[in-house]
């Protein structure tokens, strides 16, 4: 299947924008009765410089299918792979057992936290790109990976003893540890290196790095790495796969440019390990000579992005490293092949969606183009990057979810093409959260597409292909990193579940402390109901939650007066059973979501603050796209806690007499808003009020907790 033909039609790559049918789906859920009332009993607050007035209710009562391939009778004939390991620079062993080199790290506890002035970039000589750094020659992470045989491994995987160490890094914080030991290792440490020359990194990528660094825009110019740099790349140079879940602009445009450096060097490791091998099968005698260097398929790394933009600064990166400084002499440069054709579809002024009267955080976001239908393949040699190259004569793919889902298409299509994704060694998501708002089924459909046997040979030389990827263990080397700005469930689900490395894992956990909770961000003091309901299980999280809703706090909503309530909503699917359920009681309501036509939205807003409706339902997915300051909210209810916690105060400031009317009589008091959760909205429930009262608010013996912002305004 050609991605790239001369004639470009919709859904090839480089194409049109073909989109994908957008269902609405109906879920229907019974009711069931609903708990006794409580009475309210106030409390006092453990701290006291807190801005924030608690308010407590006493509670009176008390693996996938093997398919049928045509290749493996040929697979089942080849032979055996070698092993070998390395040795790192200096180690890093969290609590846990004791060794020698865990004592020596807690002597060197007490001592200095990385000095950024340390990290300074080894810059050198050597033009030549497939060049390693001098010092690491002897210490080879990238061959000790695809090396070692982990036949133990995976044959014990469902016994093996887990380990997870906590520690505490001088950038990333609070970090934790987690991989599988067989009864073969004594330990598996993680090691930081403290500068770039450290890394068993290209001396070519070194140098163009530091001149990237320089000229940075978005960060502001750098001489070196600093501490937030060093660790990141120090944990993706060990191979470990990576969940970071606090990234924000400016961090997000730190640490593009070190996961483009290690997928770079990588690919740039594996091509200059088959060019060897391919130098001593040319000049070889021997037969027998058996090297295995190669995957199924050529694509070894996958990045994953939401928006066009996002994938132009992401190819800039890559380009910038591969080139470098273009003044260099003409034998010395790099070409750059289809580069006219990327500027004119990857542009860096294209019309954006943001506008001056629009959060900071929604401008950093939609700042140019936001198209979420793209893919292309980018090829990598000596002395060329080919960027819009075939799919398998690529080696990294730079795809947004939906453009990658078009090509690998449904079950009972014609023309559907996954075999690509068959030895895909790194795959890098960032801003992953942005995922969630477009749809995530595609994220986890690809991931499903990952490491199955291919249909055809695709031109590979089964000779050369490593044993773990014909014995369909590619998944237990692949590596995975993903980046987000939000903890949420559904990711860190996908990161336990999905994610088999056997290097084990980072993960990036530090506590919300009340100094930088939602609730600080509240300024009107309206009175904030956190109303705790039992599930236990996430089915019957969302069955008992629509029974609450129904039972107990919509009658609340209409005992208020009923007007002016809106209600958020996350869910799309708990979107359209609340629609269908005020339908059917011909409750007064309007609505708005991420399928409403403009006319349509600015028709319901104007119902909503004029009293023609009582009620408005407010999707999650329609206010990340456009931040609506909906203007006459009285009530405000939270069905569930927002994915993106900042959603949370910014729509509890929108109960302000401002944005009420000149008719309005009341003030902040006479406002409220109302909160639903349980057990399975911790991880929201602590970015909204902080880790130390989330934890109090799960285990308390009472389920209503009312909070009083006293903040400053």
């Amino acid at each position: 299947m050609r991605y790239f033909p001369k004639k470009r039609t919709p859904g090839h790559l480089g194409g049109s924008k073909p989109q994908l049918k957008k269902r609405r789906v109906h879920d229907d859920r019974k009711e069931s009765s609903a708990k006794s009332k409580k009475k309210l009993q106030p409390i006092e607050d453990p701290t006291d410089d807190d801005p924030v007035v608690e308010v407590v209710a006493k509670n009176d009562d008390k693996e996938e299918d093997s398919t049928p391939n045509p290749l493996q009778e040929l697979i089942s004939c080849l032979a055996s792979t070698s092993k070998s390991s390395s040795k790192a620079v200096s180690d890093i062993i969290p609590k846990g057992k004791k060794t020698e080199s865990s004592r020596k790290y807690e002597a060197q506890a007490e001592g200095p936290e990385i000095d950024e002035t340390e990290l300074e970039i080894d810059s050198g000589e050597d033009d030549d790109i497939f060049d390693s750094t001098p010092s690491m020659k002897a210490n080879n992470p990238f061959e000790s990976h695809i090396s070692r045989d982990i036949q133990e491994y995976v044959q014990n995987y469902g016994s093996l003893h887990s380990v997870s160490r906590e520690m505490r890094l001088p950038a990333l914080k609070d970090c934790f540890y987690e991989y599988k030991v067989t009864d073969s290792d004594i330990d598996n440490p993680l090691h930081l290196y403290k500068s770039l020359g450290d890394f068993d990194v290209k001396q070519n990528l070194i140098d163009n790095l530091q001149r990237l660094l320089i000229s940075n825009m978005d960060t502001g110019p750098m001489s070196s790495l600093d501490a937030l740099q060093c660790e990141v790349l120090s944990i993706l140079a060990g191979y470990k796969d990576f969940l970071y879940c606090e990234r924000t602009h400016e961090i997000g445009e730190k640490i593009r440019p070190i996961y483009c450096l290690h997928a770079l060097n990588h690919v740039l490791k594996t091509r200059s390990r088959i060019i060897h091998h391919n130098t001593k099968l040319s000049k070889s005698t021997n037969s027998n000579a058996d090297y295995r260097d190669q995957g199924l398929t050529r694509p070894k790394v996958l990045i994953l992005l939401p928006f066009r933009e996002s994938a132009r600064r992401t190819i800039d990166c890559i380009i910038e490293l591969i080139s470098g400084d273009q003044d260099d002499k003409a034998e010395d440069k790099v070409n750059i092949m289809n580069i006219k054709r990327y500027h004119g579809e990857f542009q860096a002024d294209a019309p954006s969606l943001a506008r001056a009267n629009k959060p900071q955080d929604y401008n950093e976001l939609f700042t140019g183009d936001t198209d979420d239908s793209f893919r292309m393949g980018i090829s990598v040699t000596k002395k060329s990057l080919k960027l819009y190259s075939d799919f398998y004569t690529s080696d990294i793919i730079v795809a947004s979810p939906l453009g990658l889902r078009i090509v690998i298409g449904a079950e009972g299509d014609k023309e559907r093409d996954f075999d690509f994704l068959s030895s895909i060694e790194l795959i890098i998501m960032d801003q992953t959260e942005i995922f969630l708002m477009q749809n995530w089924e595609h994220v986890l459909d690809i991931m499903k597409h990952l490491h199955i046997q291919p249909t055809e040979s695709h031109g590979v030389d089964f000779s050369r292909v490593r044993m773990w990827a014909l014995d369909g263990l590619s998944k237990y080397y692949r590596q995975s990193v993903i980046i987000s700005s939000v903890q949420s469930p559904q990711i860190t689900s996908l990161f336990k579940t999905k994610c088999f490395n056997y290097e084990g894992r980072v993960l990036v956990r530090n506590l919300v402390l009340p100094s930088s909770n939602q609730l600080r961000r509240v300024v009107v003091q309206s009175p904030q109901t956190f109303y705790r309901f039992e599930s236990n299980s996430l089915l019957e999280s969302v069955e008992e939650r629509f029974k609450i809703f129904t039972e107990r706090i919509l009658p609340r909503c209409r005992d208020l007066g009923e007007a002016h309530t809106m209600i958020f909503i996350p869910s799309y699917f708990d979107f359209v059973k609340l629609r269908n359920y005020f339908r059917t009681e011909d409750i007064n309501f309007t609505q708005i979501c991420e399928y409403t036509k403009p006319g349509k939205i600015s028709q319901s807003r104007a119902w909503f603050f004029h009293e023609g409706r009582n009620f408005l339902l407010y999707t999650e997915r329609c206010h990340f796209y456009n931040r609506f300051r909906i203007k006459g909210i009285r009530h405000l209810v939270f069905y569930q806690l927002p994915t993106h916690p900042h959603f949370y105060s910014e729509l509890c400031n929108l109960l302000h007499p401002g944005y009420q009317g000149k008719k309005f009589q009341g003030d902040e008091a006479s406002m409220n808003c109302t909160v639903m959760y349980d057990k399975f909205d911790f991880v929201q429930l602590q970015a909204v009020v902080g880790a130390e009262r989330a934890s109090y608010m799960i285990n308390s013996g009472n389920d209503e907790h009312i909070f009083l912002s006293q903040a400053q305004k």
